[in-house]
């Protein structure tokens, strides 16, 4: 799990009979609840992928690439070039009350945005990779979930 930060391969690593798409990941979880040192021990391995993540996105952000430079179809030289979005999201993470583009609102009361449950947000899933699209398709099953769990009887969405 620390090494990809994949749950299921670990479970599937640990539990090479279980059948289905997620392999063992039911036997993960019914082991974490039932074993408090199990749970621990796969938040410390989460903990220690997301470290490794962090670390590479790190080093992605200082570590310039060399692009080529071409003039009449020649490589005529190489210029740095760093990712400065990549930089900027890693300052938003460390400094977020300096670099969060998002301005603060004091709220006096709790407030909940009136989303309209009929007509789904327009998405332009386009320049994601696929396992981004995953991600986000994925997030909005899980919202639905949440929603529908939330709705009272009798109510549709």
């Amino acid at each position: 799990m620390e090494e990809t930060g994949s749950t299921c391969a670990a479970a599937r690593a640990a539990t090479p009979w279980a059948r289905g798409r997620h392999g063992g990941l039911s036997s993960f979880r019914d082991a974490a609840a039932r074993d408090p040192e199990f749970a621990a021990d796969w938040e410390r391995a989460e903990e220690g992928a997301l470290g490794r993540v962090e670390a590479e996105i790190a080093r992605r952000a200082m570590t310039p690439t060399l692009r080529p430079v071409v003039s009449n179809g020649k490589v005529i030289a190489h210029e740095e070039q760093y990712d400065n979005e990549l930089l900027l999201c890693l300052a938003r993470a460390l400094a977020p009350d300096r670099w969060s583009e998002r301005s603060k609102l004091a709220v006096d009361q709790r407030v909940e945005p009136r989303v309209d449950q009929k007509t789904p947000a327009s998405l332009d899933l386009s320049d994601l990779e696929i396992e981004e699209k995953r991600t986000v398709v994925r997030l909005l099953k899980k919202i639905k979930v949440h929603r529908d769990a939330r709705a009272l009887p009798g109510q549709s969405g």
